[in-house]
């Protein structure tokens, strides 16, 4: 299995309400994770085009067990949906011009004639174009990494609460953490809040072995 594609940097700045920063979160197919996170699928199928202020940014990965869409809204705790990892994702702004054009790109989106998205997106093989959801249009998979640590440190590997912002896209909040700052950044590694550095910080001696019990 290939190494995950790393993040680059984000620069977004994340707003804290209450204690809670504020992420873009996109809901998925759960078993989409093996050729993701593998690196095999590099494009995402979607039904209208990546908007423009949604890209390049970091996006949480929402995982749906099956094909129900997920509520408009839930609250932190409910389940109903696991956090799969975050991506960074571009382009996706012209559709297909054909289902050969689609087909072609196989490899890329990992969607085969005869599969269950297939049919959703692209209907029958050899029927008209475009399939029964209108266009169709694929995102550029530009960086994907598992769950990220912060999940299980500050979330206890609980759902967090999720609101519908723009058909799949979801504003999701997660607990801001210790580190006392007035908003948080997503890095490249995924590390949130970032571990402070060793030495003495407010008086306190800081070292990496202390970091696991900061709470």
């Amino acid at each position: 299995m290939n190494a995950p594609r790393m993040l680059r940097p984000s620069r977004t700045m994340l707003p804290i309400r209450r204690g809670l920063a504020t992420m873009l979160g996109l809901e998925v197919f759960e078993s989409s994770s093996a050729s993701l996170f593998g690196g095999e699928k590099k494009l995402s199928v979607r039904d209208f085009a990546l908007p423009s202020e949604y890209a390049n940014r970091n996006v949480v990965l929402l995982a749906r067990p099956s094909n129900s869409p997920l509520p408009d809204a839930l609250p932190a705790g409910a389940g109903g949906f696991s956090v799969l990892g975050v991506v960074q994702l571009s382009g996706g702004t012209a559709p297909y011009e054909n289902r050969q054009a689609f087909e072609s790109d196989v490899s890329r989106h990992q969607v085969p004639p005869g599969s269950e998205v297939y049919r959703k997106y692209a209907g029958e093989s050899g029927g008209a174009w475009p399939g029964p959801l209108g266009d169709v249009y694929a995102w550029s998979i530009d960086s994907a990494e598992p769950k990220p640590e912060w999940h299980a440190r500050f979330q206890g590997g609980a759902t967090p609460a999720i609101t519908r912002r723009h058909k799949s896209f979801f504003t999701v909040e997660m607990p801001s953490g210790a580190d006392g700052l007035g908003a948080a950044r997503v890095a490249s590694t995924i590390t949130y809040p970032a571990k402070p550095p060793a030495g003495r910080h407010s008086g306190r001696l800081m070292e990496p072995f202390i970091w696991p019990r900061i709470a």
